[in-house]
């Protein structure tokens, strides 16, 4: 076996430039890792998510069965009349202003007291 050497121009630079390529290809694998680690964890929370949602299911199904029942047509009957007349009440409704009591009791205070201070200020 015969060995064949040949001179690189610049060594330095290629040893710089293979390290650097290295670099990078660490860098890729660390993030290939990174996301294989984020897939494991989605995997994981998604099975608890399934799993949740499997006793929630479970549990609506023995909650269910305790409620009576309550036919569907008179319910949906009653909502169709409730938003008709709902509907036809909006337009005929305007808005009423409340009046607060305690402001309501603050300008009649304000009131007496400028009523004072006029009185006070008559001359008999």
């Amino acid at each position: 076996m015969t060995h064949v050497h040949t001179m690189i121009k610049d060594p330095a630079f290629t040893r710089r430039e293979i390290l650097n390529a290295s670099v990078e290809a660490l860098d890729f694998l660390r993030s290939i890792q990174n996301l294989e680690h984020i897939h494991q964890k989605k995997v994981f929370y998604m099975n608890k998510i399934n799993s949740s949602l499997r006793n929630l299911k479970i549990i609506q199904g023995k909650i269910g069965s305790n409620l009576p029942n309550i036919p569907k047509d008179s319910h949906q009957a009653k909502n169709a009349d409730d938003s008709t007349n709902s509907q036809q009440e909006k337009p005929a409704k305007k808005k009423e202003f409340k009046i607060n009591p305690f402001s309501e009791k603050q300008r009649i205070d304000q009131e007496i007291r400028e009523l004072q201070r006029r009185i006070s200020g008559l001359e008999i």
